[in-house]
């Protein structure tokens, strides 16, 4: 399946299928007061009819994993990348606490798409979308999941993000999703709060749109690098597409991006096309 195939399935229908993600269930008296500690997004605004989206932090600011919180009234569920990272927290910091998380059997699966429809509401594409604890047959292989991605702006783990990766620096959009910065103490507060004082970080992830071959690696430009491309598809209707951290000078949507073997516009993620 190609990505102008993707694009036509997510706006004509939709496309189920599995993802790398589990699902981690919440039970206690404790668990909001507990995971508010723990995560960059209010827990206070997660109801049943809103779920939210956070991040975990360490201590000096980079993101562990991603976590969609469900509320399921008398429980919480975490559907995350990193499910270890979630019971490790519990195992190392839940003393006292009424607090106890179970990971739950099988990979989540997810409905993506103006048609799609189900419960546990989780728009991965910006077409609207749900998620499913249940598995369904792969229909899309590594490099179709990879080229899902690039289009619908979603970072991974040894690509877009790395082990000294700031959530801001994953774009004004997702900073709007994930991370709530009225909200009380969370471990790695201080390092977030100090980048959204300053107002900015030094690079941020974008996307790449460009009718000459793109490759993974560092961008060069005017005889400077001004950041790397981390991940490329290619469209028949639209040209390259690639997902690229740029210092943030080179960042502005819309703006040309140019070095030797041709240009690119820099588009904010998720790519609308």
């Amino acid at each position: 399946m190609t990505i102008d195939d993707l694009i036509k399935r997510l706006t004509s229908g939709s496309l189920a299928f599995s993802t790398a993600d589990r699902a981690v269930l919440f039970t206690g008296a404790d668990t909001r007061s507990w995971l508010q500690g723990q995560m960059t997004n209010d827990i206070h605004k997660l109801n049943p009819e809103s779920p939210l989206s956070a991040c975990i932090c360490s201590p000096t600011g980079q993101l562990m994993t991603t976590v969609r919180l469900h509320d399921q009234t008398n429980s919480i569920i975490a559907v995350t990348p990193h499910p270890e990272v979630l019971l490790s927290r519990v195992e190392d910091f839940v003393i006292m606490e009424d607090v106890s998380a179970e990971l739950l059997p099988g990979a989540v699966s997810t409905e993506q798409g103006l048609g799609a429809s189900g419960s546990l509401i989780h728009d991965r594409t910006g077409f609207g979308g749900f998620d499913y604890l249940e598995s369904v047959p792969d229909v899309l292989s590594e490099s179709e999941l990879f080229d899902f991605e690039i289009l619908a702006g979603i970072p991974r783990f040894g690509f877009e993000i790395g082990p000294k990766t700031l959530p801001p620096e994953l774009g004004p959009n997702f900073d709007r999703e994930f991370i709530n910065y009225e909200k009380g103490c969370y471990t790695g507060q201080e390092v977030l709060q100090r980048i959204h004082s300053r107002g900015h970080t030094n690079k941020t992830l974008v996307g790449l749109l460009s009718d000459c071959e793109l490759k993974v690696g560092e961008v060069v430009s005017g005889g400077q690098k001004v950041g790397i491309i981390h991940r490329v598809a290619h469209s028949v209707q639209h040209g390259f597409l690639a997902t690229a951290t740029l210092r943030n000078e080179f960042t502005g949507s819309g703006s040309q991006l140019k070095w030797e073997s041709g240009t690119a516009t820099v588009q904010s993620l998720p790519f609308s096309l």
